[in-house]
């Protein structure tokens, strides 16, 4: 975990987004994240010594890294937390 955002908005894929992001995929995609108040992080955050305490972590998961396949996710108050070390701003947590 690298970052922190809210999503803005999804947006249908479309010519603009195509010329603005060009992605090497194998199709197109269907729908684009419009995202806002984007802050990196220092430092990443080291996920493996917090999995016990995420909700969306079944207990001894040996795949718990697809939980953050995808590149975004969203994660309730008490999750943030546990990821970031504080409360969420308004707005940054599902």
């Amino acid at each position: 975990v690298i970052a922190m955002g809210a999503v803005a908005r999804v947006d249908l894929w479309n010519a603009e987004h195509r010329r603005t992001y060009p992605l090497l995929l194998d199709g197109a995609p269907a729908a684009v994240l419009v995202m806002e108040d984007l802050r990196l992080f220092a430092a990443p955050v080291a996920v493996k010594e917090r999995l016990q305490r995420l909700s969306f972590i079944s207990a001894g998961s040996k795949k718990w890294g697809v939980a953050f396949m995808g590149g975004t996710r969203a994660v309730n108050a008490e999750d943030f937390a546990v990821l970031t070390g504080s409360p969420p701003a308004d707005g940054l947590a599902a």
